[in-house]
């Protein structure tokens, strides 16, 4: 067999390239999923939050998991190992994330709060109006789809807010963004921070985007690290699953975890300090021992990944 075309195989390398696939597929199939939606509307038998849950799990498959999958097609012949797919993680590492996500609980919290309740300068009052309603505007569909109880709609909500969302989202922005990031000159750091930023921004989520641009960060360290996606999406289908059970079993659903006087999490200050030492010294001191893949040489991450930088 003969050999790929030089100028076939540089571009197929272009990061530049690979992100207008991307994205450029994104675009299209969150069009198609808007048409689907308003398909979905006019039935009008269908319960608004199954109605949500529906074009929850289109856009997920269609707007998500497509693209990442067209990239990695698009740059190489192991889809599957060029989206962090192909090697299953060891056990330690989903429990390593379970221990990071109860010890950093309140710092979260807090932070959640924090950056919900900041205020732009008065000469960007307008901006500010315009960013809090669509925050109301997504707080509203929020508010359908964990205001359910009862044992098949809290199975539902994990099944399509946790795991499908966690997955489809993972494979976007970690496999795909950061995927593309790690194949080229920019070094670990700089691709993990990049993804994040543009998975927080495209959540559209101002007040919201601290938090969001942190675990944005996490699963991509989680992802280097283990050098598997599966870890991350564990991550992340724990966290909007936790979410989905919290709201279930909660009196008022709105209510957050860490709240003045609140003893689950501590809900003071000492709380919030312990929780970020605890999560920093975690991470430091063990994060060898439930993260790192020690079985796969660097040669191996290199051949397995073509051009993932080992910066």
């Amino acid at each position: 067999m003969s050999n790929p075309d030089p100028y076939i195989k540089t571009m197929r390398e272009s990061a530049g390239l690979r992100l207008a696939v991307l994205f450029g597929s994104f675009f299209i199939a969150l069009l198609i999923s808007s048409i689907f939606s308003k398909l979905i509307e006019e039935i009008t038998w269908i319960d608004p939050r199954t109605r949500i849950l529906l074009v929850s799990i289109v856009q997920s498959l269609i707007a998500f998991c497509g693209p990442a999958i067209l990239v990695a097609k698009f740059a190489s012949s192991d889809w599957k190992g060029w989206l962090f797919l192909s090697r299953a993680p060891r056990m330690k590492a989903f429990a390593g994330v379970v221990v990071v996500y109860i010890i950093s609980l309140p710092a979260m919290e807090w932070l959640v709060e924090f950056n919900a309740n900041l205020h732009l300068p008065d000469s960007m009052q307008g901006i500010e109006t315009t960013l809090r309603a669509w925050e109301d505007n997504a707080a509203t569909t929020t508010e359908i789809l964990l205001n359910a109880t009862g044992f098949w709609s809290v199975l539902s909500g994990i099944l399509v807010i946790g795991i499908l969302t966690g997955f489809s989202e993972e494979m976007f922005f970690r496999g795909g963004v950061e995927g593309i990031c790690l194949r080229t000159s920019m070094n670990k750091g700089m691709a993990i921070w990049a993804a994040a930023f543009i998975f927080s921004l495209m959540h559209f989520q101002f007040f919201g985007f601290l938090p969001r641009l942190l675990m944005g960060a996490f699963f991509g360290y989680l992802m280097v690290w283990t050098r598997s996606l599966w870890v991350p999406v564990f991550c992340h289908a724990l966290n909007n699953s936790m979410v989905v059970i919290v709201s279930a079993i909660s009196e008022n659903p709105s209510q957050k975890l860490w709240d003045e006087g609140n003893s689950l999490i501590f809900g003071n200050w000492v709380g919030v300090v312990i929780s970020i030492l605890m999560t920093s010294v975690f991470l430091y001191y063990f994060k060898d021992k439930f993260f790192d893949n020690h079985t796969q040489s660097q040669e191996t991450w290199q051949s397995q990944y073509p051009q993932a930088t080992g910066k």
